[in-house]
């Protein structure tokens, strides 16, 4: 019994567990945000949950920060 009861708690992780969105982002120059990588055709793929968007300009828009390399993160 207690086999049975471990293989389901361990079957109700795994479904519980959200998917991280796979997001295709303009690349600026030759650079991608930090964890994600080159797909070729000019953009950047990221599995995290933040968002990235490119800036425009000197500054990033309200409602987002820096993170670097010409990119601004969703707050």
């Amino acid at each position: 019994m207690t086999k049975i009861f471990t293989g389901s708690l361990v079957l109700l992780a795994i479904t519980v567990v959200p998917a991280l969105a796979n997001t295709l982002i303009p690349k600026i120059d030759k650079f991608c945000p930090v964890g994600s990588i080159t797909v070729g055709a000019g953009y950047c793929k990221t599995q995290s949950k933040n968002q990235f968007i490119p800036r425009s300009g000197e500054f990033c828009p309200k409602g987002t920060k820096t993170v670097g390399a010409g990119y601004c993160k969703v707050n």
